[in-house]
Order: C-alpha cells, then sequence, then structure tokens
C-alpha cells in the first residue's frame, strides 16, 4: 500500500430495508417519508471529508392492492420498482 494512502476503514452499504408501517405511522407514512428525505438532504448538503460520510438514499414505497396483489412479494416487487425509478432520477 502506498505510504500517503489510508485503507477504507468503513464498510460501504448497499441494500434494501423494508419497513412495514402499522396503524398511526401508516397514517403519517408521507411525513415519515419527507422527513429521512429531508434529513438525508441536510447530510448531502453539509461538505464532508470523506466518502464514506456521503450517501444517498432512495425510497419505494407500495400499499397493498386488493384484488390486484396475490402475496406480499407483489407489493414488495412493486416498491422496490418504485425505489428503481426514485434512483434513476437521483442520479440524473
Amino acid at each position: 500500500m502506498a505510504k500517503n494512502r489510508k485503507p477504507l476503514k468503513r464498510s460501504i452499504l448497499t441494500g434494501t430495508v423494508v419497513f412495514i408501517l402499522p396503524d398511526r405511522d401508516y397514517a403519517n407514512r408521507d411525513r415519515l417519508i419527507e422527513s429521512v428525505r429531508t434529513q438525508v438532504a441536510e447530510t448531502a448538503a453539509d461538505p464532508a471529508p470523506e466518502l464514506w460520510d456521503r450517501f444517498s438514499v432512495a425510497i419505494g414505497t407500495a400499499e397493498y392492492q386488493p384484488g390486484i396483489d396475490v402475496s406480499v412479494d407483489d407489493v414488495l416487487r412493486r416498491a422496490d420498482l418504485n425505489m428503481y425509478d426514485e434512483k434513476k432520477l437521483l442520479k440524473s
């Protein structure tokens, strides 16, 4: 390793996190999502000195649709597609 290079200190995390919002949280889902987006935007606006201090978040949501969704997999698949649509927008 070069003399002035620092080893990567933290892992770069990627992946999917699923939240199932019950009752009151579900009713406030838009406010919760906006809160997450605001916090991410505030963090992104702060010029972090290290690569691992920077991150982005793409959010995809979906609701169970009776008569259309056969299983929870249908809902998760739709949420995943919505998340990838948002990810494309974030990259453009």
